[in-house]
């Protein structure tokens, strides 16, 4: 009887063990599966139109763990879309309409096996224009073209699309400087003056400025456009005027002209036309002009810095004390002014000699263009109208900074940028009267904005 007893207890507490030791397995597993595991990163916010999620340049087949595993700060409980990955963009679309229609106003979500992140601030997207459809989702183009401009320069950047309209920039934007996780801040809204000199309908951007400035203050870098029309002085804009923003204007690259319409007052200048995802394909590209572009280019560039230095160092955090890179350990501090100040010395100047009328119209991109959706050259009336757009000129010999700046940025400035900023090169000399004529507009920008 004590024996059976005895085998009785030894049997009961064997199964207590198993069990602990089960349980413990369990947990074990559900903590690696959470595990965070960071790592060098940058994170892009673009406010503009959506995007178009299905196109192959923002395909990343391994990003499949949650953005809060390896994005210091980034919110644990954003939501996964799950979508179709077909080669077929309406088929995929047709698949995942539910998906797209169940998607709420002001939350962020992720998409695995991409590397975007998105919210949406509502639907309107150029000024006073409401327009139905599906949240996030590109329904004009301009979204898809900026954002794949960033994700080909730089295929290691994280994207946030944030939807808004002009109506709901200044909210947008509000919330963006404050996501402690977002490096960069890609403003893709047209330039207007100040509503007491002109365009009323900017009340709705009064403000705009103290926004981007708590963003500057906070480490980040904010990036804006100069604008298409030549008329129009960016300076005077609550979205690029202030001297804490970076101001991108327009240049045709594949001819080294600078654009008659997008090159004036800018910080630096950049590719005015490029070739784009397009907005309703997985697979097809296509030519855009503009500003936009220009302004996508330069952030891309900017991210692709930090990048690179982050990953050379093995820095895994984001923004910290408001630098880009906070090492106290190593001595090494970068803010987002010492970035400006490292591209404002790597910012290239053309020489008159380098524009080329041959290049201008060979080498134009819409010259043998055709509309993706149905493979048909674009009309010769419409390709009047780009031309009219991307109208060039040499630059200036005797001064090229009138005209260009701080210079033209692309990614061709990046390795040069990284190796400054690391100690391995020195600082280039910029010609003294390009820092003075820099330096005195920037004091103007400082005049208008009560700096």
């Amino acid at each position: 009887m004590k024996n059976r007893i005895k085998i009785n207890l030894l049997f009961i507490v064997t199964l207590i063990l198993i069990s602990s030791n089960i349980m413990y397995a369990k947990e074990m597993d559900r903590d690696a599966s959470n595990s965070i595991d960071f790592k060098p990163h940058v994170v892009v916010a673009i406010l503009d139109s959506g995007v178009n999620v299905y196109h192959k340049i923002f395909r990343r087949w391994n990003e499949t763990m949650h953005p809060s595993t390896y994005i210091e700060g980034f919110p644990e409980d954003v939501q996964a879309v799950n979508l179709t990955f077909g080669n077929d963009w309406q088929s995929n679309y047709e698949e995942d309409k539910e998906t797209w229609r169940s998607l709420e106003e002001k939350k962020l979500y992720w998409f695995p096996h991409t590397n975007i992140i998105a919210i949406s601030f509502g639907q309107s997207t150029w000024y006073r224009r409401e327009e139905s459809g599906d949240i996030i989702l590109d329904d004009n183009g301009h979204g898809t073209s900026t954002s794949s401009v960033i994700a080909k320069i730089n295929p290691n950047v994280t994207i946030l699309m944030v939807e808004t309209g002009a109506n709901k920039l200044k909210e947008a934007l509000s919330w963006a400087v404050n996501q402690s996780w977002i490096d960069v801040i890609d403003i893709e809204f047209g330039v207007w003056y100040k509503p007491r000199l002109f365009f009323w309908i900017t009340i709705w951007w009064k403000g705009l400025e103290e926004i981007s400035k708590s963003g500057i203050e906070n480490g980040k870098i904010i990036v804006t456009a100069a604008g298409n029309r030549p008329w129009i002085n960016p300076w005077l804009s609550y979205v690029s005027g202030p001297p804490w923003v970076i101001c991108v204007g327009g240049s045709e690259d594949y001819c080294h002209g600078i654009s008659i319409s997008a090159a004036k007052g800018a910080d630096y200048i950049s590719s005015f036309t490029q070739i784009t995802a397009f907005y309703q394909s997985t697979l097809d590209y296509w030519p855009v002009s503009g500003t936009s572009l220009s302004v996508s280019t330069v952030a891309g560039t900017i991210s692709s810095i930090i990048f690179k230095a982050r990953k050379e160092l093995n820095y895994i955090h984001g923004i910290r004390n408001a630098a880009l890179i906070d090492l106290p350990e190593k001595g090494i501090k970068m803010t987002n002014w010492d970035l400006r100040e490292i591209i404002n010395h790597t910012a290239i100047y053309w020489n008159t000699s380098d524009w080329s009328l041959y290049d201008w119209i060979f080498k134009w991109p819409y010259r043998n263009a055709t509309f993706p959706p149905t493979g048909k050259p674009f009309p010769w009336w419409f390709k009047l109208l780009l031309r009219k757009s991307t109208l060039t000129l040499p630059v200036n010999p005797f001064a090229p900074w009138l005209q260009m700046g701080w210079g033209f940025v692309n990614e061709s400035i990046v390795n040069e940028s990284v190796d400054i900023l690391l100690g391995r090169k020195e600082m280039p000399e910029k010609p003294e009267g390009a820092i003075r004529y820099m330096k005195w507009i920037y004091e103007i920008r400082r005049e208008i904005w009560n700096e």
